[in-house]
């Protein structure tokens, strides 16, 4: 079962957004807007992947190991890009479209619900 603080976390997430979008509305580029609108869509993108992920039956499949590197090289890939370092393009494009066909694959093969 989801565990309802969780989902709650994320309403309160997403409704911490609108306020952004709403002066992003009025006064486009400013900064807190614009802060406001990311810092609360990462924590609303956040606890809707551990709902995801405590929903889900991925867990106990081959392809959960495969997951799980392509998301460390695709965070390894968002580090090499807040730090300025080259190459950060080729590691979040491989870990994502590795993820994509791990996925993929997974959804195609997966057994029916009895």
């Amino acid at each position: 079962m989801i565990n309802k603080a969780l989902v709650f976390s994320f309403g309160i997430a997403v409704l911490l957004m609108l306020p952004g979008y709403a002066l992003n509305y009025f006064k486009p580029g400013e900064r807190p807007a614009d802060t406001l609108i990311i810092v609360m869509g990462s924590i609303a993108s956040l606890f809707g992947l551990m709902i995801v992920y405590r929903t889900s039956t991925i867990q106990g499949t081959k392809y959960f190991r495969i997951i799980q590197m392509c998301l460390a090289l695709t965070i390894i890939g968002i580090v090499f890009h807040i730090q300025h370092w080259r190459g950060w393009e080729i590691i979040v494009l491989i870990g994502t479209a590795v993820l994509i066909v791990t996925y993929s694959f997974r959804f195609a093969f997966k057994k029916g619900k009895k």
